[in-house]
């Protein structure tokens, strides 16, 4: 049986310039990673993108989320993707 989870999220707060839709973006990515999925986020823009990638370095050493924008990093991408319209990822993804 498939499952969702829907979230309610106050949108006009932001912490460390992130939204707190970007911030559970985040969050989830982390968590799918740590369960062995590969991760694609889709971002509406390159700057976002970018953001979302400064982000997830800026996480606690024991919290890194191994991750690379689309067209960078490894060949197949790094476990968690970021892209954007104009910069898409070919690579498989589980989420």
């Amino acid at each position: 049986m498939k499952n969702a989870t829907f979230y309610l999220l106050d949108n006009d707060t932001t912490v460390d310039g992130l939204s707190a839709v970007e911030q559970l973006v985040c969050e989830i990515a982390a968590e799918r990673w740590r369960s062995g999925k590969r991760v694609l986020i889709a971002c509406e823009d390159e700057k976002q993108a970018y953001r979302l990638d400064e982000a997830l370095w800026a996480r606690p050493a024991e919290s890194f989320v191994p991750h690379n924008l689309a067209g960078e990093g490894p060949r197949g991408g790094a476990p968690v993707e970021i892209a954007w319209p104009q910069k898409r990822s070919s690579s498989p993804r589980d989420i």
